[in-house]
């Protein structure tokens, strides 16, 4: 949905009662049907929302296909900016938690003992 013509896909999309189905999977509310194929939540969460990135880049501001992407986003008192905030908020989690990870992992041992760095090099006897 991208490209020279990304903004005519958009619109066809929307047109096609894809947000529908779009915002159905982004709630996370599919159907237990199709979850026993489908791809892991995190992924799903991710293409679902290149999608809307792609809806918002494309779709001309005054259009009515972007006014029902945005009211999609204010009904029901605002649940899906709820999910989004709830989205990042989870995203920042796992970044600080990496971050530490990484921290953590970067720190040099205070001893003289270079074994500690490459204890699976080999064995000391």
């Amino acid at each position: 949905m991208s490209g020279p013509s990304g903004s005519t896909a958009c619109e066809t999309f929307v047109d096609a009662l894809g947000l529908k189905s779009l915002f159905t999977t982004f709630m996370g509310k599919a159907s237990k049907k199709n979850k026993a194929i489908d791809a892991p939540a995190s992924e799903e969460t991710s293409h679902t929302l290149s999608i809307v990135s792609s809806l918002f880049t494309n779709l001309s501001s005054e259009s009515p296909a972007r006014i029902r992407l945005l009211a999609k986003f204010v009904e029901n008192n605002y649940e899906k900016v709820d999910k989004l905030l709830e989205i990042r908020e989870s995203a920042q989690r796992r970044l600080a938690d990496t971050e530490a990870d990484i921290e953590q992992e970067t720190k040099v041992p205070t001893s003289r003992d270079p074994w500690p760095l490459f204890p699976h090099r080999c064995l000391r006897i």
